[in-house]
């Protein structure tokens, strides 16, 4: 297309040239429009003149006239006026008069009548209306001693002034066509002058095009613009040349520029990972630091709280305790934080039950909601699956951080937690009746330290970092959260996570449609989910009729027994809702007035069995009353353990230390890794607790060491050991588990803590583990190791958490033991090791030594890679989980 273009612009000739007619063309037209226009005007103005000129004469014509018959007409002389007309007549160019008395009516005319109309009379006309009906009328007032007696009219031909125009017309156009004429004479002239250099120009474009030498130049002819035009192409010819030879040149020194860049990227790179790392090591560090001073602070106030100090003291211990815990509270706020903005954060994907996630959450915060007069429970809708793939931990902390929140900022009312499923959705919805929140402010609310209030600090206290969490977590589970709040009237805080569902929900066992329950309970939350629950089961719900009558059961609240119907004429089944530490509820059981308690916060776990009793007819009456004795909690006592503690910090060492020789351990101390790994070499210790972040030797290089000596000296046997470790961040959050080590306890730990662990490390082993006061060792262990229970049953004041360590005991131990034996009769110990382990940790939870000490046979076995035999250390492992499980079965019917 370009070069049809180019060739058609370079021929030559008067018309052959495109450019060359272009410029006729326009030279043509240019002159056409300037005579046009020209004679346009001057036709104009002489038209326009001649018409005044005629106008003017016409019109003093008839004043001289209308002056001649003014007489005559003012008399009503017809004749003479007829006379002083026909003088008008003789005058040229006048076709027509008219005389009009006074009245408009016609006195006299004279001349054709056919041009009477309003056109021809209209004295007003313009140049086009004249020349287009060939006349022109004028008036003039008969004027008789001052007055109006009548009007002439005259009407002039101008019918030549047509011939006129024509002519004017035939004149323009010859003189156009001689003036096109002279300018195409002109142009010819000049358009070689302008055509010749383009042209030229053209053919070196062309030239440079086919070629592509950029060498080609234009020779200018003249200073006008063609020659600028020319000069022009030349200088970016040479522009385009002289970048074709830098160009060349960047070619030639491109690799060992692209070596240098990259050579800075890997740099760069390399720089930016180095202050991530030092990000993280600071994290790790910063948080080793802080949690070792508190460590101490924690569990020396826990042992100060229980020296039986006198009331004033002691509360002043409980409130070191309790601030560490809110100390510690924030403090892990931070670091998570941290944690998921470095890119640390891991999600586990196991099966985890939904609803008893909200349940726990419920559990945890409940006491906190009781005491400031909150209710506070967990609606889940029917349709939930029982299981789920998730992160039962994550999960538990984003509600924990709504919870937490809603619990901060409600004075009065209730808190509920619902839980529902779409199909495809999860959706957690935390609702409060607290202070709410601004529209304003719900832009922000999510964001790091921010709150709806800079000064609700000081107020409610927080750090502004639990939302945050919530929404990083929320959003690193595939999830949404949103939150919807006015002012006054509460908040509704929504989480949004995709599932995938293991088990679908639980389907209906017997129907109990037509039944109803009327319920009697204070608090709209623990209403609707109670109501949300009975009526999953089937059940119709009654709220608001006094009327008992037609109800098949009751649910209600202690303090509302009282203001019962007389149960004259009725008796259904009542079962009463009561919070732990209350006593009317037990009395009305030991009179008969109720029939069964369902203990707050609602479990949707006990919802279930309570509606079974309720279906089967077993409600547990008075006998419920010998089941809630609770035991002292005693002391857990290892006679004959040695530990060794391995840690820098002195008071770490000191605290340890003071809780073990609680336990009638002996311990060995040691400062560093080397002094750690000397001191197991002189004296082999049943346990070390082993610090992680010592000098000279780290506890990860202590622990390996020891490994090592027991890989080469098998007889010696394996010593487990315990990381201390405050590090929640970094490289450090697993490197206790490839060091070798056994387990691990994040710091600050609590007495309970440090009972538990030993508990489980030293399950099965030849040395005892008792309760103070107790029988010695007869060499045959129960099933379940009574004080165990004993303290199960004392923690919390009630048997809450007892039947809640057995319900978790039942429903998941199962799961763990099919887990474990598929890995068994893998190639992964590692997995077979975790696995295992687990499940001697369920097992030692509940004191079950026995089976505790045949899972820890085969977890050893798997972490130290001697050879056993899978299926006679499975076949052990379910043999005493099922006598286990038998002895909490019936600890359960009991309860």
């Amino acid at each position: 297309m370009l070069q049809s273009e180019m060739a058609n612009l370079s021929l030559d000739g008067w018309g052959g040239s495109r450019i060359g007619r272009r410029i006729q063309a326009l030279v043509a037209i240019a002159v056409v429009i300037s005579v046009s226009l020209t004679t346009s005007i001057f036709v104009y103005n002489d038209l326009t003149s001649d018409l005044e000129t005629r106008k003017a004469s016409l019109e003093a014509t008839g004043y001289v006239f209308a002056s001649a018959m003014a007489e005559h007409i003012a008399a009503h002389d017809n004749q003479e006026a007829l006379k002083v007309m026909r003088s008008i007549s003789r005058i040229p160019g006048i076709t027509y008069a008219a005389v009009l008395d006074g009245k408009g009516q016609v006195f006299a005319t004279l001349g054709s009548a056919v041009i009477l109309d309003g056109t021809a009379l209209d004295t007003n006309l313009g140049l086009s209306q004249a020349m287009a009906i060939g006349s022109f009328p004028v008036a003039a007032d008969i004027i008789k001693s001052g007055a109006h007696v009548g009007r002439l009219v005259l009407i002039a031909d101008i019918s030549d002034l047509r011939t006129q125009l024509l002519k004017s017309v035939l004149t323009s156009f010859v003189v156009a066509l001689a003036a096109i004429l002279v300018g195409l004479l002109a142009v010819r002239r000049l358009q070689r002058r302008i055509t010749v250099p383009i042209l030229s120009l053209i053919d070196a474009m062309r030239q440079v095009r086919e070629t592509k030498d950029y060498e080609a130049r234009v020779t200018p002819v003249g200073n006008d613009e063609t020659a600028f035009l020319v000069a022009t192409f030349n200088a970016m010819i040479a522009d385009i040349s002289d970048r074709d030879r830098a160009l060349e040149r960047q070619n030639q020194m491109l690799e060992s520029t692209v070596t240098e860049r990259t050579q800075q990227l890997r740099l760069a790179r390399d720089a930016a990972d180095f202050a991530n790392q030092a990000k993280s090591s600071f994290l790790a560090t910063m948080s080793h630091e802080i949690r070792t001073p508190l460590n101490g602070l924690m569990v020396m106030a826990e042992l100060l709280a229980g020296a039986g100090l006198d009331s004033r003291l002691q509360r002043y211990a409980e409130v070191i305790v309790k601030s560490g815990q809110s100390l510690l509270i924030i403090i892990n706020d931070v670091l998570d934080l941290s944690k998921i903005e470095a890119g640390k954060l891991e999600l586990e994907s196991i099966p985890v039950d939904p609803a008893e996630v909200a349940d726990d959450v419920t559990s945890l915060f409940w006491e906190r909601a009781h005491a400031k007069g909150l209710d506070l429970a967990t609606r889940v809708a029917s349709n939930v699956p029982r299981s789920i793939s998730g992160d039962p931990v994550r999960l538990n902390q984003i509600l924990s951080n709504l919870v937490s929140n809603a619990l901060k900022f409600t004075e009065a009312g209730q808190i509920l937690i619902s839980v529902q499923y779409d199909g495809k959705h999860l959706t957690y919805d935390v609702t409060d009746s607290g202070i709410g929140i601004s529209s304003a402010k719900l832009t922000s609310l999510f964001a790091a330290f921010s709150q709806a209030d800079q000064t609700i600090t000081r107020k409610f206290g927080g750090t502004g970092l639990g939302l945050a969490i919530a929404k990083r977590l929320t959003e690193a589970m595939g999830g949404t959260i949103h939150a919807a709040s006015e002012l006054g009237r509460g908040s509704n805080f929504n989480v949004r996570l995709p599932v995938e569902v293991v088990m679908p929900p639980d389907a209906l066992v017997v129907s109990v449609s037509g039944l109803k329950a009327g319920l009697r309970i204070e608090g709209m939350a623990t209403l609707s989910a109670l109501g949300t629950a009975l009526q999953s089961a089937g059940y119709g719900v009654e709220t608001a009729s006094e009327s008992l009558a037609g109800c098949d059961v009751v649910f209600v609240s202690p303090f509302l027994l009282d203001k019962l119907p007389a149960r004259d004429g009725w008796r259904q089944p009542i079962i009463c809702l009561a919070p732990p530490g209350e006593s009317l509820s037990g009395a009305a059981l030991a009179s008969g007035l109720i029939g069964d308690i369902l203990m707050l916060p609602l479990n949707q776990q006990e919802v279930r069995e309570m509606l079974d009793r309720l279906h089967s007819g077993k409600l547990r009456g008075p006998s419920l009353l010998g089941s809630n004795k609770v035991s002292s909690a005693p002391v857990i006592s290892f006679i004959g353990r040695h530990v060794l503690v391995a840690d820098d910090n002195a008071v770490n060492r000191e605290v340890i230390v003071e809780v073990l020789r609680r336990m009638d351990i002996t311990t060995d101390t040691a400062v560093d890794g080397r002094e750690a790994v000397d001191a197991w070499r002189r004296r082999k210790p049943d346990l070390i607790f082993m610090d992680c972040s010592m000098p000279e030797m780290d506890g990860f290089a202590a622990s390996r060491e020891i490994r090592a000596h027991e890989t080469i000296d098998i007889a010696g046997g394996h010593t487990p050991i315990v990381a201390l470790t405050a590090h929640v961040a970094g490289t450090d959050a697993s490197a206790w588990k490839n060091a070798g080590m056994d387990a691990y306890m994040t710091k600050p730990f609590t007495l309970r803590a440090i009972t538990a662990c030993l508990a489980a490390q030293f399950a099965g082993k030849p040395a005892v583990a008792h309760a103070l006061a107790a029988e010695a060792y007869s060499g045959s262990e129960p099933v379940l190791d009574e004080p165990v229970l004993d303290e199960l049953r004392s923690i919390g004041g009630s048997t809450d958490l007892f039947k809640r360590v057995m319900d978790l005991f039942t429903g998941r131990v199962p799961q763990a033991v099919e887990t474990t034996e598929a890995l068994s009769r893998g190639q992964d110990m590692e997995a077979l090791a975790d696995a295992v382990h687990a499940l001697k940790s369920m097992c030692a939870n509940i004191g079950a030594r026995r089976a505790a000490t045949a899972c820890n046979s085969l977890e050893l076995a798997a972490r130290t890679g001697a050879s056993f035999d899978a299926g006679n250390q499975m076949a052990a492992i379910i043999r005493e989980v099922r006598f286990a499980m038998a002895e909490v079965e019936r600890l359960r019917s009991a309860a």
